[in-house]
Order: C-alpha cells, then structure tokens, then sequence
C-alpha cells in the first residue's frame, strides 16, 4: 500500500511551489459528470430487473439477527450476494421486493472471500433473473444500482462508473451512484440491463466513493461445481480480501489504481476527483519498479493540459512534466532510483480542467550512446542542486536525446547537442517553454560546464551541471567535423 505520509508532503510540496515557479521553475509536482441514462431508461431497467432482486436477512445459531443485505437471481436461478452479508450466519432468508418470504437456506453452494462473493442455492420457484455481463465496463458508462438500503426494498439510484481500479490485487468498479448500507449485494446494472457488477462498499462521507466487484466474478463462481460452503466465521478465519483493500487513511480517502511496467490505461479527470488547493483534479496510479529501471511515462489529453509527475514512496525522489510530449500532452523519461512503490500522479495544469485522457509507463529502448547521470544547480539557489540526466539515442548529424531534471527544480524536455571548437554544446526546450544553453569542455566520460535560459518565462537565469557517464557508450569525440 502507499506512504499516506510521503503522499502527503508530495502533494503539499506541488501545491506550495506549483503556482509561483520561483527561480528557474521552482517546478512543483502535482498538482461534467457524465449524465445518466434517460429517466425512461432507469424506469424500464428497474422494471424489468426489479422482480429478480431480493432482501437478504441472516441470523445466526440463537436466531438473532446479525445482518441485513441485498442479492439478485442469476439465469441459473441460484442467487448472488456479497459474502459479508452472510458472514457469521446460521442461516439466511430470502425476501422478494414485495416482502414476500421466498426460503431460508443454511449454506452457500460458492463463495469466494477474496472478492466478497457468495452464491446461494436455488429455492425452487424463481420470480425472475438478470443476465450477467462478463466483460469490464468502460470509465463513464451508466449505471443503475437497486437494492435495499435500511431494509427499503428495490431502491434505485443511478450513476456512472468513474474508475476501474485494481486495489491490492481486486479489481473493483468505482462508480458515482449511491450505496447505502443494505445495499451491499445488490446488481449494478448497464443501460442493456446486465449486471456489471455486485455492490461492495461506501467510502467516505459524500464523496460518492462506491465500490462493486466486476460480476466476471460472478460468472467465474457460478461456474464452479456446486458444494455445500459454510457461510463465513465471523472470528476473522476468513477475513474479507475487500474490505480489507478499501481500508484508507483518514487525510486520503481516494485510491491508487495498480498499474504495470508495459500497460496503458484510460481515465477520466472530473468533479469527483480529488483536487489540490488550486483546484485543480487528480488521480493516481501505483506500480512496482526496480533499481536502473529505464521508462518513458505518457499521457495524452485532447481535453485538457496535461501535467504528470512520479515520485518513489519511501524517497524525496521525484519528476514532473507539463508538456515535454507533443503539444500539451505529458512525457517524462526517467531511471528509477531504487526497487520499491511507485506513484505516477495524472493531474490537470489548471484547475477546472476535465475529461479523458490515456496513461501508459513503457520500458525505454536502449539507447545507442550513453547515458549521464549528475546534478544541475541554479545561480540564485547554489544550496538546492537538483539530479539532472541526459540519455544521448542517437547521432543525426547531431546527438540527440532527453534531458530529465529533477525537484526542486524543473525544465526536462527534448535535448539536441553538437560541438563548438573544444566544447560539447546543447540545447533544450524545457517544459515551462524556456529555451536553455547548456556548454561544456568536453571529455568522453564526464562534462562539466554552465548553462543559460536564452528565451522564456524565466530568461536570464543560469546556473552550473556536472554529468558523468552511467551506462552505454561515451560520445563520439567529433570536434573539429
């Protein structure tokens, strides 16, 4: 799970810096709805997959009530609940949304506590399924939810699903519509009326943060054989995987979604999102990496100015670009410090700045020349060097590359560099749209030189840098050519 603390002074460290840019950008790093389906819609829906929802009461050896939770009939005519809703039960009756008395039973016929789902078996007459849809639903698709909140049978509420997200190995749905308590169980259903998924969670005091597990689950278990599965022990023995996962720190109550090295994912940045004190809107992802690691991070919006920013949870290590892809989309390429969590911030430039875009963390190619590695400081803050590295690709006539800067400074973007008499120069356009000089006397396996910002927002600055060779090859020696 992450660091709440090095999350937090993350996310402070952007808010403070982020809006001055003080000397050569001081550049911090972080920092509608969609509308439902048509009324007419949510009525058909309720109408036709209302008959096939229930109200689940459980009671346990004494015959007391312990829980109340909602469930829905499956084409096999078994029905489908959350696991908790059952947990610790004797036994489970089985009401029909007109209050009617379907059965009781004594055990579960599947059940799976790692994604909080239960299968119970069939009652004899069943007043009516909903099919299952296996597949994941898109971000922004509608949604409508029944169930039986505070024991009030088929209530209905509508939303969309806002994020798919994999949280410690469960993939769970967020989605905007509401989950009340006595909810949990019930069908979250598509515009076509399939289930999508199974009400889980609500977190957070109107934050609209509701969970379902996807109902390929579903599908998955009621694939299985048939047994006779004890409901489970309310001791803790058989703990709930979900719950677990949805456990959240009071000063961050939203969650990283897992990404992979070598995967792209789509969001959507809107009004639910958490947001920085400037308002603008994040989201963030969470993956593994090990030391020398070399990836290129994207994101690309044709909706709003990208911003994008990584950060190691255990260290001050971190990096952030504004629009170092082409035009206002997000690109940084970076060599992970150490083995450990990750965190890849997808945030807005301006506040109020919504809607889709694509993110992806890609292994870089090797470069066919070599790789430096040093630091970078600025004449008006000599105390606070920042790491610099230039990762030279190729030769065109001239060496071509990326040059990344790290906190507390910024300015990483495309570098181009030839020789001047004895001197290696280079040139870069940094994030912030400043044109910097940057001069060396060049020797193969470290330079070590001054810079100069010729044009932009921070035009007049200058500073030194030191770079030594990493990996690869050294530059080719071509003064004089």
């Amino acid at each position: 799970m992450h660091s709440a603390e090095s999350l937090a002074r993350f996310l402070t460290t952007r808010r403070s810096t982020r809006p001055t840019r003080i000397g050569w950008a001081l550049v911090a790093l972080l920092t509608c709805p969609i509308s439902s389906a048509v009324a007419q819609n949510t009525v058909v829906i309720a109408d036709r997959a209302g008959p096939a929802v229930v109200t689940l009461k459980s009671y346990d050896s004494r015959g007391d009530a312990i829980s109340q939770g909602s469930g829905f009939f499956v084409p096999d005519g078994r029905i489908v609940s959350n696991a908790h809703v059952v947990e610790g039960a004797a036994r489970v009756e089985v009401f029909s949304a007109e209050g009617r008395l379907l059965g009781s039973v004594p055990h579960a016929e599947a059940l799976s506590s790692e994604v909080d789902i239960v299968v119970l078996p069939r009652l004899g007459s069943t007043p009516s399924t909903v099919p299952l849809e296996t597949r994941l639903p898109e971000v922004g698709e509608d949604v409508v939810v029944i169930g039986a909140p505070l024991g009030l049978a088929n209530t209905v509420s509508t939303g969309i699903v806002s994020s798919v997200r994999a949280v410690r190995g469960v993939t769970l749905i967020q989605i905007t519509a509401a989950i009340s308590e006595g909810s949990s169980g019930g069908p979250v259903l598509n515009t076509a009326g399939a289930v999508v998924g199974v009400s889980v969670a609500s977190l957070g005091d109107g934050q609209a943060l509701n969970f379902a597990v996807p109902s390929r689950d579903v599908a998955a278990l009621t694939a299985s054989p048939p047994g006779r599965v004890p409901f489970p022990d309310p001791t803790g023995t058989a703990a709930l995987q979900v719950a677990d996962a949805l456990q959240y720190d009071d000063d961050m109550e939203w969650l990283p979604v897992e990404l992979r090295i070598g995967e792209a994912v789509t969001g959507r940045l809107d009004v639910n999102d958490p947001t920085l004190d400037d308002g603008s809107a994040f989201e963030y992802y969470e993956f593994s990496g090990a030391a020398g690691d070399r990836l290129v991070l994207q994101m690309r919006s044709q909706a709003f100015d990208a911003y994008l920013s990584v950060m190691a949870l255990d260290t001050d290590w971190s990096q952030s670009d504004d629009d170092g892809g082409r035009g206002t989309d997000a690109e940084l390429h970076v060599t992970l410090p150490h083995e450990g969590q990750y965190v890849v911030v997808a945030n807005s430039l301006e506040p109020g700045e919504f809607g889709e875009y694509s993110l992806s963390v890609e292994r870089a190619t090797p470069t066919s020349l070599g790789a430096y590695s040093g630091s970078v400081t600025n004449s008006a803050m000599p105390d606070w060097p920042a790491p610099l590295r230039i990762e030279f690709e190729s030769w065109t006539p001239s060496a071509r590359g990326y040059l990344s800067i790290g906190m507390p400074l910024g300015g990483s973007g495309p570098v181009t560099a030839g020789f001047v008499s004895d001197s290696l120069v280079m040139m870069t356009v940094s994030e912030t749209a400043d044109t910097i000089f940057w001069h060396a006397p060049f020797e193969p396996d470290r330079l070590e030189g001054v810079y100069y910002i010729s044009g932009g927002k921070q035009k007049g600055q200058s500073g030194s840098w030191q770079v030594t060779l990493e990996s690869g090859s050294p530059l080719p020696d071509r003064r004089g050519r």
